[in-house]
């Protein structure tokens, strides 16, 4: 009779409530986690991840563009890039200066603002492509700029030599740069475009000079007639003494 009733009660499925279920494992360590199986910490460390030494100039480094540039000769021309390296070029040949600025990002309020501050100078201010100039400078006499196309350029050209007043308007941005730039056809770096500023303008220099040939031919004749003013007055006390 008992083993009977023992088999019935197996024979019944036995469910358990959710509500039933008592947690028999102790709490989760979170403060002190268990350290590491030694197996899985060298296989852990073998297949971590490794960044490669980077090889590139810090120049680069910055630029958008990538360390190698290789043209295709077979590769179809671009309309567009053409028609910007050309317009670039008759710039670069109308105009008598031209300022390169590296800008670590200008936003619009900026640029229009520096834009009518420097069109009281009469100076243009424009942004290009480096792949764009690079095209439009490669075999003419322009070719000596093309290490100041790196990074994000800005450019400012002007009929006038005018590098006083760029340099004043562009001192109180800090995220733009001077690079270098071309005056006359001559290529000038940064330091040279600053020393260039700080000389005198051509109407100083002419007053200078007036000035300075005057004082020269006045002292000549102030020399030349200090003698015969000597001998003058040299004969006429020769006179008065005779003549006592």
């Amino acid at each position: 009779m008992n083993s009977v009733l023992l088999q019935r009660i197996r024979a019944v499925p036995f469910q358990t409530s959710q509500w039933m279920v008592i947690r028999t494992m102790k709490s989760v360590n979170t403060r002190k986690p268990m350290p590491m199986h030694i197996m899985r910490a060298k296989l852990m460390k073998v297949s971590k991840w490794k960044q490669k030494p980077e090889t590139r100039p810090l120049p680069l480094l910055c630029s958008r563009i990538p360390a190698k540039q290789t043209v295709q000769a077979d590769a179809v021309p671009n309309p567009a890039l053409e028609f910007a390296a050309r317009q670039f070029y008759n710039i670069l040949i109308s105009s008598r200066m031209v300022a390169v600025f590296h800008h670590n990002g200008i936003d619009m309020e900026t640029k229009s603002m520096l834009q009518k501050t420097l069109k009281k100078f009469n100076i243009q201010l424009f942004i290009i492509g480096n792949e764009a100039a690079l095209l439009g400078t490669s075999g003419t006499k322009f070719t000596n700029m093309h290490p100041l196309f790196i990074g994000n350029n800005l450019f400012a050209v002007s009929e006038e030599l005018n590098v006083k007043e760029l340099l004043k308007s562009t001192r109180k941005l800090p995220n733009i740069l001077l690079i270098g730039g071309l005056l006359e056809d001559q290529l000038m770096s940064a330091g040279d475009l600053e020393n260039f500023a700080s000389l005198p303008s051509i109407e100083a220099l002419h007053s200078q000079l007036a000035g300075l040939l005057s004082s020269t031919q006045s002292t000549t004749c102030r020399y030349l007639q200090a003698n015969q003013q000597a001998l003058s007055m040299n004969l006429s006390q020769l006179q008065k003494q005779q003549n006592e």
